[in-house]
């Protein structure tokens, strides 16, 4: 590895780094305010973002590190070109064939990252993420339940003057309960606390001197008093139950095909007794290769739009570059949403897309690389300017 070779290997890894993170920062604050609307809405603490977050990171990391890895080819070439050196590398006889040899050893190291995070790592990040976002949306009654307001679960309807939620603890508490039978019991007591049961996940609501009121079923007249067949009840103690705590299992890992890895989906796709619709398999399966493969040929698809000469060099360059790269992303996602839904065949869908533009990016970078421009591909940029200026001066005109 020459000088060159490394000067522009450091020039390209520095806003890597930089993308990297700040799309990472940027992604996470946008899951960020979802999963706070979320906790805050089920009473649940703020550092239960952090828990969530931690889990999630796997779904973007993959994602920003080869978005990333290409706005640094993009930008760091242009750098480059702006400041004419490269220009001074081709005019001592050293290629682009020859500066991107670490670049595509750089494209490499990330392909595989990203084909571990997204093959293995990203599904078992996803089955935890789901896992913690299902017992946060089930949340425990003592934390749902608000001070002196009336509130309904299942079947009951609590009021509560006074709760001291880490202890669990009332006070002044009053229940109304109406049974299957249609009859009703009103409990009111001095003090109770909630109580789960470790076994069977059972949650109660346990009233202590309780005093109710029942009614049974049969109809009576609202205008006689008191109300017919009412029966007066004391208890020192109430067991109310409430349901199922939120403490129980989730769902075992497997049961979607975002949740298997790449191995698991090769397994399943040629399982006779699999759980996941074919259809589904084959779509994730064939996208996450495709995903891989889109990372791999980053340097080759960025270099022709942003290592142009001084004069050459244009801003639409780059724009065009994004372009490109959201254009094929969100084909690929097309792509498997059809061999999901329709059950059409991936390489239909998926394949003969990304080896056209495969093909595409490898011609242009060896036309960039090896052909030398003809006059009018030369003059191009001077003719585009032209044309834009010449539609500016008559749109200003009219």
């Amino acid at each position: 590895m020459n000088l060159i070779e490394r000067y522009v290997f450091a020039r390209i890894c520095r806003p890597l780094v930089i993308y990297l993170f700040g799309g990472m920062i940027v992604l996470i604050t946008q899951r960020t305010i979802e999963l706070l609307d979320l906790v805050l809405e089920k009473r649940r603490s703020p550092w239960v973002v952090l828990d969530l977050l931690v889990h999630w990171v796997p779904n973007y990391l993959a994602f920003a590190a080869y978005i990333g890895l290409y706005l640094a080819l993009l930008f760091g070439f242009s750098k480059l070109s702006k400041n004419s050196e490269v220009t001074g590398m081709l005019s001592v006889g050293y290629g682009f064939p020859s500066v991107t040899k670490l670049i595509v050893l750089q494209a490499t190291l990330i392909t595989a990252v990203c084909l571990l995070i997204i093959g293995w790592i990203q599904p078992h990040a996803l089955h935890s993420f789901r896992e913690m976002i299902h017992f946060v949306g089930k949340t425990e009654f003592v934390y749902l339940v608000e001070q002196s307001t009336f509130f309904k679960r299942n079947e009951s309807t609590f009021f509560i003057q006074e709760i001291d939620h880490k202890a669990s603890k009332f006070k002044k508490i009053f229940v109304y309960k109406q049974n299957a039978d249609n009859s009703t019991v009103a409990w009111t007591g001095k003090t109770g606390v909630y109580h789960v049961d470790p076994q069977t996940h059972e949650s109660y609501v346990v009233v202590t001197d309780a005093v109710g009121l029942q009614v049974p079923a049969e109809s009576y007249d609202f205008d006689s008093k008191p109300v017919p067949a009412a029966r007066k009840m004391n208890s020192q103690s109430v067991l109310h139950e409430i349901g199922k705590h939120s403490a129980g299992t989730y769902r075992s890992r497997g049961t979607t095909e975002q949740e298997l890895t790449l191995s698991e989906l090769v397994r399943e796709v040629n399982n006779a007794e699999r759980i996941v619709d074919l259809s589904k398999l084959q779509g994730e399966l064939h996208f996450r290769i495709a995903q891989c493969l889109l990372a791999f040929i980053l340097p080759f698809m960025a270099i022709p739009y942003s290592a142009r000469s001084t004069r050459a060099s244009r801003p639409y360059n780059i724009l065009f570059g994004l372009l490109a790269l959201v254009a094929i992303h969100q084909i690929l996602l097309t792509g498997r949403q059809f061999v999901k839904t329709l059950e059409m065949s991936a390489y239909l869908t998926l394949w003969i897309p990304m080896s056209v533009f495969c093909l595409i990016v490898l011609v242009r970078y060896w036309r960039f690389c090896f052909k030398v421009p003809t006059v009018k591909e030369f003059m191009a940029p001077d003719t585009f300017d032209n044309w834009r200026a010449t539609w500016t001066k008559k749109l200003k005109a009219n």
